[in-house]
């Protein structure tokens, strides 16, 4: 794979969230490379396409194939090899979830002292970071992925998405 660097859009570039005004608003595409604005819908209402456009309707009648599948049922589906956390009782969740975000014991990047490889910022506040600003693409630095610059024969942020 070659080295690939990409610029980051600009605001006029990309859907802003100011197409969606209010809590539920979906956007779909009222034509080619159109983005438009589906109005949240009424409660209970389901999203439908009518002559390929999405709409909102009135929900169908649920069948009652779910309660064959209750405890008891003539063909009760086993949960035997599946991962996830069960409603019913289950194992203990291992020791090392109750030590992530927000918890007592939280350990924070500041307090691990300076890094020897590369750091995964997870949310976390980065300050005093170094971006390269470049005159062009040809003065761009070693590609890494995940290195970002400012050029500014284009003024635009681009990132190294892909180096070999």
């Amino acid at each position: 794979m070659a080295v690939e660097w990409k610029k980051v859009a600009y605001e006029d570039d990309v859907i802003t969230k100011a197409l969606l005004t209010a809590t539920g608003d979906i956007i779909y595409a009222s034509a080619a490379s159109t983005p438009a604005r589906l109005a949240v819908g009424s409660d209970t209402n389901v999203l439908t396409l009518a002559a390929g456009v999405p709409s909102w309707a009135a929900a169908g009648s649920p069948g009652a194939h779910k309660t064959t599948h209750e405890n008891e049922g003539a063909d009760e589906i086993s949960v035997a090899g599946l991962s996830g956390k069960l409603a019913d009782g289950q194992d203990p969740v291992a020791h090392a979830a109750s030590h992530k975000d927000a918890q007592t014991d939280e350990i924070l990047l500041h307090e691990l002292g300076e890094p020897t490889g590369a750091v995964d910022i997870n949310g976390q506040q980065l300050q005093h970071a170094v971006v390269h600003t470049v005159a062009n693409a040809g003065a761009r630095p070693t590609a890494v992925v995940g290195k970002i610059c400012w050029q500014t024969d284009t003024l635009a942020i681009y990132a190294c998405t892909s180096a070999s």
